[in-house]
Parts: structure tokens; C-alpha cells; sequence
């Protein structure tokens, strides 16, 4: 769903792209959904698989649910001190 970010292109204009793989996605099919620019500045990292998404870490925040199990706590200072992700 990357592409469907607002400017998604400007985005891979001025950064390296990484990603994880959710449980039971294949990485090659993924990366056949997307632009040839966007692979191109892609690594795919090796990481333990876990089911939470960003998605679901937003809505938790929105909700001022406690998300300290999986955001770093600097991170979370920095949402908090922004007001980032508050319904």
C-alpha cells in the first residue's frame, strides 16, 4: 500500500525504503506489487515476525492505550510532546 501514501515520490526521492515482511507474506510477491522505483530504493529487513502493525499501534494511541511493548520510549515521548495519533 506504500504507492497509495500521500507523496509517496517524494518520499523515495530523498530516502532508503526498509520493510518487514508480515507473517506469511512472501516478500518477492509483495515486491512485484510495487512501482520499479519504489523496489529500487527498498532493503527488506530480517526481523522476528510479529502481527502488530503500524496501523494497529496508531489506532492503540488514538485510543491512549499503552504501546510501550512495542514503541521505543523516546518515540513515544516524541508523539506525546507532538499530539501525534489523538483522536
Amino acid at each position: 500500500s506504500f504507492p497509495m501514501w500521500k507523496s509517496y515520490e517524494r518520499i523515495i526521492k530523498f530516502a532508503q525504503l526498509a520493510a518487514a515482511a508480515r507473517p506469511g507474506q512472501d516478500t518477492d510477491i509483495v515486491q512485484a506489487t510495487l512501482p520499479p522505483e519504489v523496489v529500487d530504493r527498498l532493503t527488506w529487513l530480517q526481523l522476528p515476525q510479529s502481527e502488530i502493525s503500524a496501523s494497529n499501534i496508531r489506532d492503540e494511541l488514538a485510543r491512549g492505550r499503552a504501546t510501550s511493548l512495542w514503541v521505543p520510549q523516546k518515540v513515544l515521548q516524541y508523539i506525546e510532546r507532538h499530539k501525534l495519533y489523538t483522536s
